[in-house]
């Protein structure tokens, strides 16, 4: 597993970290990696490219206790940290950066393509069709030729309307009203098993619980 951690001064913070890693990799997990990134461009990039996990610390956790560093790494191992797909769009001299479970909708209206977090519209480069191949299947759905949902922002299927979890009615067209309604019901119940198997990990306790005295 490779972890890159996010600090724009790094000044004397790399022993700190270093040491933390060396005994965290020997006691909990030994194929763990580690870099520093100090920019924010570079960070971009490596969100973009969904090259590894990353971690925004702030100076204050690297300057507590290695109990605050492992409770970090724990989550991570748990998967409560786990790598996030990152999409990234351009469009004139704007730039939209949103994390996959942040985007709402994708849609496109008189030749033009937006994207939707729920709360703003940002107009984007490129076709819908384009975009749809991008995105994960399982997580999002064609309501309609010009339309493509996240799944986890339908709140509820209501005849020929998705309704959004910020009460925004979409159509459904009469063709892809099943498949929607289908592909809604599998999610949700994925959803919950996967919330059963976190609960699970949470209570089975920290990794590094017990084992250390910092």
């Amino acid at each position: 597993m490779k972890v890159t951690i996010f600090c724009e001064k790094q000044e004397g913070w790399s022993k700190r970290l270093n040491r933390y890693m060396k005994i965290y990799q020997e006691c909990c997990v030994e194929n763990l990696q580690a870099d520093w990134i100090g920019g924010r461009r570079e960070l971009l990039e490596r969100l973009a490219e969904c090259a590894c996990g990353i971690i925004a610390v702030p100076p204050e956790v690297l300057a507590g206790s290695y109990a605050d560093f492992a409770q970090i790494m724990d989550a991570i191992c748990q998967g409560k940290g786990k790598k996030k797909r990152m999409y990234m769009w351009t469009f004139r001299n704007n730039t939209v950066f949103l994390e996959e479970e942040e985007i709402a909708y994708l849609y496109t209206r008189k030749r033009r393509t937006y994207v939707s977090d729920g709360e703003r519209e940002y107009q984007i480069r490129g076709g819908i069709r384009k975009e749809e191949k991008k995105l994960p299947k399982e997580r999002f759905v064609r309501i309609h030729r010009n339309c493509l949902v996240n799944l986890a922002y339908i709140k509820a299927v209501q005849g020929s309307y998705a309704v959004l979890r910020n009460g925004k009615e979409m159509d459904i067209s009469i063709r892809r009203r099943k498949e929607t309604a289908e592909r809604l019901m599998q999610y949700m119940s994925k959803s919950a098993e996967n919330e059963s198997a976190e609960k699970a990990c949470e209570s089975a306790g920290s990794l590094a619980k017990g084992r250390f005295i910092c």
